[in-house]
């Protein structure tokens, strides 16, 4: 049998959104219209069975989106679908605008705390500054106008002048001494001036000697003259030697043979000041954390005089140092103040 498979499929058939082909045992024998196949098609097959010829006559439709979805309905749902995610993307903006606002008070209210916090914690610094620097003078005055009282009262003029001559000093020094500490907490600039060192560590000595005297404890003193002209705040420098005097001083309570050595010395970019005494090492435990404020080791202490005494001496462009050699040591290291 022949096809003449020109006239089976014609052009004038189907309209040109139809294909069709016909196959024979799996054969592809002609084709018509369009050749590849939309997203969206229908396709049907007939057989025409044969045992010879068993063909196979396929047709399909390409469908458009216009047929599926009307014009008049794809623009409605078009621009409903556009408002929608218009709007979920305007509240996820908003959500998220919200939450910045939300972090950004939080973030003030936790930076005010912490003000207020800091605030707190340096009035708590100052006041206890304070009580503690002022605790030295208040207790020479007290000890002096004993003095003075027991001098009146047996006719001693000449001891009687020399306890208020001191209680002048000391009223002096307390005055000096919050000045300082206003100044320091307020962040004013230290009091600088040009001294010889010998002057100044003899003149720090000078104010806490009776009381180491009184102790019973040895007070070596090497400061030898000559020693270069140093910048430092005078009264801070002093309220320093007189804190570390007195903690060697304390540290000695019970030794058999207490000792105390203060010497000045020239070193290569500056001077040198060291207070050493041969009571107990400071524990090794608590070598580095010494000059951090409020620490101590001692039962009554406030862990006030080692933090506050390293700020002054930063203040003058020095350090303070602590380390362990017969008992404990500690360096003043300053500057010079000009050539030598």
């Amino acid at each position: 049998m022949r096809i003449d498979v020109n006239a089976l499929l014609g052009r004038d058939i189907a309209p040109l959104n139809y294909s069709t082909k016909l196959t024979l045992n799996g054969e592809t024998l002609a084709k018509h219209g369009p050749g590849d196949k939309t997203l969206l098609s229908a396709t049907t097959s007939i057989a025409m069975m044969s045992h010879t010829q068993p063909l196979e006559l396929e047709i399909s439709r390409n469908l458009g989106i216009d047929e599926l979805v009307p014009l008049r309905l794809a623009v409605p749902l078009i621009v409903g679908w556009a408002a929608v995610i218009w709007l979920a993307m305007s509240h996820r903006q908003t959500r998220a605008e919200r939450r910045r606002h939300e972090t950004k008070a939080a973030m003030l209210k936790q930076e005010a705390m912490l003000a207020h916090a800091g605030r707190v914690n340096a009035l708590g610094e100052m006041a206890s500054g304070i009580a503690h620097e002022l605790a030295q003078p208040v207790t020479a005055v007290l000890s002096q106008s004993q003095a003075a009282k027991r001098a009146l009262a047996i006719g001693r003029q000449d001891i009687l002048a020399k306890a208020l001559d001191a209680n002048i000093r000391e009223a002096k020094r307390a005055g000096d001494i919050l000045g300082r500490m206003r100044a320091y907490i307020s962040g004013a600039p230290a009091d600088i001036k040009l001294v010889p060192l010998d002057e100044a560590v003899r003149a720090a000595i000078g104010l806490i000697q009776a009381d180491i005297k009184a102790r019973s404890i040895a007070l070596n003193v090497e400061v030898p003259s000559g020693l270069p002209i140093v910048p430092i705040d005078v009264v801070s420098f002093q309220q320093v030697i007189h804190n570390l005097v007195r903690n060697a001083a304390n540290a000695l309570a019970e030794c058999p043979s207490p000792l105390i050595t203060l010497r000045a010395r020239r070193e290569e970019s500056g001077v040198a000041i060291v207070v050493a005494d041969n009571g107990p090492r400071i524990e090794t435990a608590s070598l580095h954390r010494i000059f951090e404020p409020f620490f101590t080791t001692k039962a009554e202490g406030m862990g006030l005089g080692l933090p506050l005494s390293s700020r002054l001496i930063e203040r003058m462009d020095g350090s303070l140092e602590a380390f362990n050699d017969c008992g404990a040591t500690f360096i003043i290291r300053l500057p010079l103040g000009e050539p030598s």
